[in-house]
């Protein structure tokens, strides 16, 4: 009961102050290097744990106070085999509570707990991407009309182009000429002579 009359007196609840008294923590700091180590340190480790948070900072202001008092040194052995409820409170939502316990938490040698991270949302998009992909049907090619007509050579679509006037004048000519050359005399077949007749004998009559 002593040593629970001490702690409650260095962390009472309510008040403006954030801290216990510095003469109580003096003395309290010359008394704990005679007192049950185990039974000051589960009562702090209570306070640790109460629903105001000015009691918790006041504890946490006894632990770092004892940590760096000479004579002292076993308490920082003891609390290094229960740091997993200062952890805990290194992630409270009060920050000045959350700060205070990552320094006790610095003075005996133990690293604050950080919670899970979640995983980047980017790359939780490339595996659904990734996803997808595996399973989309296959590429199917696209219309065979199209792909046909792609095949025709681009003369065989285009318009035909009118001829300029002169080449039409050309072959008009052109036509012409054809048409005089199979009409031309010279082209007609000449009539043949006359056969000559056989000339007649005297002795014919005979």
């Amino acid at each position: 009961e002593y040593e629970r009359s001490l702690i409650d007196d260095l962390c009472p609840p309510g008040g403006l102050a954030r801290a216990p008294p510095a003469e109580n923590l003096a003395r309290f700091l010359e008394l704990a290097k005679s007192l049950d180590m185990t039974i000051l340190g589960d009562l702090l480790l209570d306070k640790l744990e109460d629903d105001s948070w000015q009691v918790r900072l006041k504890g946490l202001c006894v632990w770092e106070a004892l940590l760096e008092a000479p004579g002292c040194a076993h308490y920082a052995d003891w609390l290094h085999e229960n740091v997993d409820l200062l952890q805990h409170v290194g992630q409270d939502p009060k920050g000045a509570v959350a700060t205070k316990a990552k320094r006790v938490l610095q003075l005996v040698g133990a690293e604050t707990s950080t919670p899970p991270v979640q995983k980047n949302q980017t790359q939780v998009d490339l595996l659904a991407m990734h996803d997808l992909n595996l399973q989309s049907p296959p590429f199917q090619p696209q219309n065979q009309n199209q792909t046909a007509t792609t095949d025709v050579p681009l003369l065989l679509l285009s318009p035909t182009a009118p001829l300029p006037p002169d080449a039409s004048r050309h072959l008009g000519d052109f036509g012409k000429d054809l048409f005089t050359l199979a009409n031309s005399p010279r082209n007609s077949p000449q009539p043949q002579p006359p056969a000559p007749q056989p000339e007649k004998s005297a002795f014919s009559f005979m």
